[in-house]
């Protein structure tokens, strides 16, 4: 809603997107000020901000304006492309190992023989979601491009999944209730500026996070071990979907399935891991 303020009798006003008139009205001023109330999905055509392949510039793409007029008098304002950005279209995934040490010790004639055998143990998680670079990718090493995206305040959910081929090995859907840390990542619910956990706790989700998981290392960081969702050595993919909320009450739901990595955790013990995507 906005509030026109002045001594006219009554004023028309006028809401366009990119020169296309999307919404008017007239009103009345009672004690000078008149307020008008506009559903958002009478108006909203796409994301203000948008992203190009190497960057997401906050300069709008499309420019909603607001016109008030009575009699020959008219001016204008610019809505907020911050908050005529709502749609979140794009994510990105990364991962990282997580190793544990221990001394293994053997007897020998010449007395017992210890040496510190180093092996992973898990994964780090981290997601980010909004708008990013059309470029951006995930890289070899489980890393991802540098993505500067933007963050979207609106109304949505996000769910990560962990598959293997096409079996879900970790996660499941939101449908399906809020899972355990055993069985998968909990979706986080956004609504505006706030993001919640199915398990209640509060996400910083304005960049990468980390997802939490079952087991925690020595400095309190949780990570997903690999005896919760690891089966056979190949490729893993991290599949996310985006369940936008429109003004309108309708969903706008994306699936992005297309990032993985070849994983070698079993054969491969100690490391170095490539983890090329795959």
């Amino acid at each position: 809603s906005f509030r026109v303020i002045g001594s006219a009798n009554s004023v028309d006003a006028v809401i366009t997107a990119d020169g296309v008139k999307k919404w008017s009205a007239t009103k009345e001023l009672s004690s000078e000020s008149a307020r008008f109330t506009v559903p958002i999905s009478e108006i909203f055509v796409g994301n203000a901000w948008q992203c190009n392949s190497g960057s997401c510039p906050t300069t709008p793409v499309i420019e909603y304006m607001i016109s008030v007029s009575s009699g020959d008098n008219t001016q204008t304002a610019e809505i907020n492309p911050e908050f005529m950005t709502r749609e979140v279209l794009d994510s990105g995934v990364k991962i990282s190992t997580v190793t544990v040490s221990e001394n293994e010790c053997t007897s020998t004639p010449q007395g017992e023989e210890c040496e510190t055998v180093t092996e992973i143990d898990g994964i780090v998680v981290e997601m980010m979601a909004g708008l990013l670079p059309t470029s951006h990718e995930h890289l070899d090493g489980g890393g991802h491009t540098d993505a500067n995206g933007i963050w979207i305040e609106g109304d949505y959910t996000l769910e990560l999944v962990i598959k293997e081929g096409n079996t879900v090995v970790y996660g499941q859907s939101s449908s399906q209730g809020c899972p355990t840390s055993s069985n998968g990542f909990p979706y986080i619910e956004v609504s505006g500026t706030t993001a919640t956990s199915c398990g209640g706790d509060s996400v910083s989700i304005n960049g990468w996070f980390a997802m939490p998981g079952p087991a925690t290392d020595q400095v309190g960081t949780e990570y997903l071990d690999l005896e919760t969702f690891y089966g056979d050595d190949g490729c893993y993919m991290f599949q996310v979907t985006i369940t936008n909320t429109l003004s309108s009450g309708e969903e706008l739901i994306i699936v992005q399935d297309d990032v993985g990595w070849e994983l070698d955790f079993d054969q491969n013990k100690e490391g170095p891991w490539a983890m090329e995507t795959c």
